[in-house]
């Protein structure tokens, strides 16, 4: 894989329906090899890799969000030069990188990996690894409720920051969305087994199109003071949805984005991803966003050391298992962390 030139995302977790036991269920299936030959094994067991602490950076969240658009923008710094001013300039391609087009339909399906694993220095001074995931998104009306479960549960325990990209504003249904497929029986597990979770997770809420700049601006400061109001309005139902999340993600951010311009869903952007057509809010946002993401006082690896052989050895174990709540990111997360010997 070292010899070719990486252009596009491969998928590493897809599902289909299989017949099980006389009944037909969805499937995990692992994509060992892509089309180009290269393998898991070659992107994460690797001399360079398979020793070395991943940080995954995972978006999940709704169909046609723009999560793939913005993974894009971030392979875009991390293949800049350090310190280069203008690297969010010229065109992002729809056709390289993770694949992303105008209109209604899905692009990603099941989860995929840009395959190139970015060597950064940490907060601490460790060298560690950066890799970016895309999910399948969760609203789309076509995954079912176990597909649901185990992507966004295997996207989550092997992240050091899971996204949560949502449009407008933060409602109760996205917060429900967490709850039903990250959060619930957390504290049934650690009552009963005595287990916790990994305290270290990371949250982070993607808003996008913020339009409500007179009572929070658009960044992660105000993202935050965003999120603490919220958290303290509403409902008493409101409220405990929230309460029920902080229990499981010690650190929830969030980062207000504004809307990227009309011509985002444009065939012209579609075809030639000219960044200068979208709107300039967007582009100073987005660019302070990402350089911030990425900066190495902000990249704080977690005390679990999760490794290129870790996370080649966590998706080996699930091939082939049946899409269910026995990959729920609370079960991946007791057999992972706490495996029976």
């Amino acid at each position: 894989m070292a010899n070719q030139p990486i252009t596009r995302a491969i998928q590493v977790i897809t599902s289909h329906d299989e017949l099980v036991s006389g009944e037909v269920k969805r499937v995990i299936k692992i994509v060992k090899q892509n089309r180009r030959g290269s393998t898991l094994a070659d992107i994460f067991c690797n001399n360079r890799c398979k020793d070395l602490q991943i940080l995954v950076f995972s978006i999940v969240g709704k169909t046609r969000g723009g999560k793939s658009l913005l993974l894009n923008l971030m392979i875009k710094y991390l293949e800049s030069q350090p310190g280069t001013p203008d690297w969010l300039t010229g065109t992002v391609s729809p056709h390289t990188g993770f694949t992303w087009e105008g209109g209604v339909s899905s692009v990603t399906r099941g989860i995929w990996i840009w395959p190139r694993i970015y060597r950064r220095v940490a907060a601490n001074g460790a060298e560690v690894g950066i890799l970016l995931v895309d999910n399948e998104g969760m609203f789309d009306g076509e995954a079912t409720d176990g597909e649901i479960l185990a992507m966004s549960g295997l996207s989550t325990v092997i992240s050091y920051i899971q996204m949560f990209n949502v449009k407008d504003k933060i409602t109760t249904d996205y917060l429900e969305c967490i709850v039903r497929n990250l959060v619930r029986g957390i504290e049934d597990m650690e009552n009963v087994q005595g287990d916790r979770v990994r305290e270290d997770y990371k949250l982070m809420f993607l808003v996008r199109d913020w339009i409500y700049e007179d009572y929070h601006s658009f960044g992660l400061d105000e993202g935050w003071n965003y999120i603490e109001a919220d958290s303290q309005r509403g409902t008493t139902e409101h409220r405990a949805i929230w309460q029920e999340i902080r229990r499981t993600f010690n650190d929830i951010q969030c980062v207000l984005l504004p809307y990227p311009g009309t011509a985002v869903n444009s065939t012209q952007f579609t075809s030639t991803g000219q960044l200068s057509n979208l709107d300039e809010p967007f582009l100073r946002e987005v660019k302070n966003f990402i350089r911030n993401l990425f900066a190495s006082e902000n990249l704080r690896p977690p005390e679990t050391k999760l490794t290129g052989q870790g996370i080649y050895d966590l998706l080996m174990s699930v091939d082939g298992k049946v899409a269910d709540d026995s990959l729920s990111f609370l079960n991946l997360t007791s057999f992972f962390y706490h495996p029976i010997v």
